[in-house]
């Protein structure tokens, strides 16, 4: 089986910022790790950002696959609160790092494709244009990688009952607007 040099490096990132602040993380530190050349690093990415934008890439795009092949909306949500839970802590190192607006928008753009696939099979409500999807998308997008952030790290999050008010938001089932007449 051949090697993947970018996963043994993406792989390495990803365990030195368990222990490491990312901002302190090196070039050097990583291709010393992994026992490759600069070279070797530097064929496969330009610098450490583009090490984090590939691993959160393939990890959302494994997330968003196994999202996919879910037919009921909770148990989706519940995918995405539970890596939340799960890599809270790089997830906090990553948004106290200078990568912090590039990672929020890669995480946004897990949740927003997974979205985009909803809509493209199920449809929406109500008839909208394609500019009004986009803002759509990109409110809930937002919305709830902001929620799952946030909700994540507290010591005593409670999966089932963020898992829910997501679903009850985005299903409408709960607003903060009353009803037009």
């Amino acid at each position: 089986m051949p090697v993947n040099t970018k996963d043994i490096i993406s792989n390495e990132l990803y365990n030195m910022a368990k222990v490491k602040n990312i901002d302190k993380i090196t070039v050097k530190a990583i291709i010393e790790k992994c026992g490759i050349s600069r070279q070797t690093f530097y064929y496969h990415f330009r610098d450490i950002m583009d090490v984090i934008e590939y691993s959160i890439k393939k990890r959302t795009e494994k997330i968003l696959k196994e999202s996919l092949k879910k037919e009921n909306p909770k148990e989706v949500i519940r995918i995405f609160v539970d890596v939340g839970v799960e890599d809270y802590p790089l997830m906090k190192k990553l948004f106290e790092s200078r990568q912090r607006p590039d990672v929020e928008k890669l995480i946004a753009g897990a949740f927003r494709s997974y979205l985009y696939e909803m809509v493209s099979k199920n449809g929406i409500k109500k008839s909208v244009s394609y500019k009004e999807l986009e803002v759509i998308l990109t409110f809930y997008a937002y919305g709830i990688a902001g929620l799952i952030i946030e909700s994540c790290g507290a010591p005593d999050v409670d999966r089932e009952t963020l898992v829910e008010q997501i679903y009850s938001i985005i299903t409408d089932e709960i607003s903060i607007f009353p009803e037009r007449r």
